[in-house]
């Protein structure tokens, strides 16, 4: 470990963060597109298609889980022809989540790479022997005191779960606006009845999520740039419970490349209908605990924007190409 010392402008204070210069960490903090949102619902009430709800400061916010997000980053790579393990095979219902490989294979597959997965080893039979005593109680469930009688209590096998975490870490996406309330009715096609008839909850809003990944952690580091592909590609989120097209691809972002472990911007983009700011960020490098040499920001966010070393670009995928390049620098990769 070693002591890094971070500026902003002469008349900062420096302060010293330790960090592992040996490490890089991608940072980010994205704003969609505004619109009519009726994604990733909740649980059916009646004939009522619910949003999912969070208590932000001090309101009701919609939200979109960070599964459906990781889910429409897998769709649009299969898309890409990227090798996967997990795809989804709509022309089989029976099968419409497909794995190639149970077993899983991280260095193969980009899924199993940067999503990450749980194998489940499914329990061995308990001989006889090992039921008369030879199993111990690390092994095994015994059967629960309230069970029916019987002679001997007998031992369950136990089955076990091999996980491996994956190296994109993304937040729940919040609305950037309360909650208001909007239900649109309507009905299934046909003849109408009781059944037929609905009602959906819609937002009119922006919403902004965040995302770490740390290429260290990855089987191929390369990877790391098909996580940035995909952000920005993004739709059909909330997948077949989106009630209507709503585009989830960067209106605005914010990206950091560091040795800071830490992102210090979580949902640093405020932003009711347009014009879109970020004064959390401003504040954090003018006090010096973010370099703004390490940021890139593009997007509406970038109109007007003005501090010394930011990148700043009008295209979101302008700005991902220009880190792109610093990256393969940064971490000796080969260009293409």
């Amino acid at each position: 470990m070693v002591t890094e010392k971070l500026s902003t402008h002469e008349n900062s204070t420096l302060c010293s963060l330790e960090v592992d210069e040996t490490m890089w960490h991608l940072h980010g903090n994205i704003l969609t597109e505004y619109g009519l949102a009726s994604n990733n619902h909740d649980r059916n009430i009646g004939n009522l298609l619910p949003l999912p709800k969070i208590h932000w400061k001090g309101q009701i916010y919609t939200t979109v889980s960070a599964e459906a997000i990781k889910f429409a980053i897998r769709r649009f790579w299969q898309e890409q022809k990227l090798s996967l393990n997990r795809t989804v095979n709509e022309e089989n219902p029976d099968d419409i989540y497909h794995y190639k490989d149970a077993n899983f294979n991280p260095n193969l597959y980009v899924d199993d790479d940067v999503m990450g997965y749980l194998k489940i080893e499914k329990a061995q039979k308990i001989s006889q022997s090992n039921r008369d005593g030879e199993t111990t109680s690390d092994d095994i469930d015994l059967q629960s005191d309230d069970s029916p009688a019987k002679e001997e209590y007998l031992p369950k096998p136990k089955g076990k779960g091999i996980p491996r975490k994956g190296a994109l870490d993304m937040s729940r996406a919040i609305s950037t606006t309360p909650y208001d309330r909007d239900v649109l009715h309507s009905a299934y096609g046909g003849k109408k009845d009781s059944a037929s008839l609905y009602s959906a909850q819609f937002h009119s809003t922006h919403y902004q999520y965040c995302f770490s990944i740390t290429p260290d952690y990855l089987k191929v580091p390369e990877r790391i740039f098909n996580v940035l592909e995909g952000i920005n590609s993004l739709r059909r989120v909330g997948g077949s419970n989106s009630g209507c097209l709503y585009d989830f691809s960067p209106n605005s972002l914010i990206l950091r490349w560091t040795h800071d472990p830490c992102s210090r911007h979580l949902y640093s983009i405020d932003a009711k209908h347009d014009d879109p700011t970020c004064p959390k960020l401003l504040k954090r490098m003018l006090n010096n605990r973010i370099d703004p040499k390490e940021v890139w920001i593009a997007g509406d966010l970038a109109e007007g924007f003005e501090m010394d070393g930011v990148h700043s670009f009008e295209n979101p995928a302008e700005a991902i190409e220009d880190l792109k390049k610093k990256m393969r620098r940064d971490l000796k990769l080969k260009h293409k």
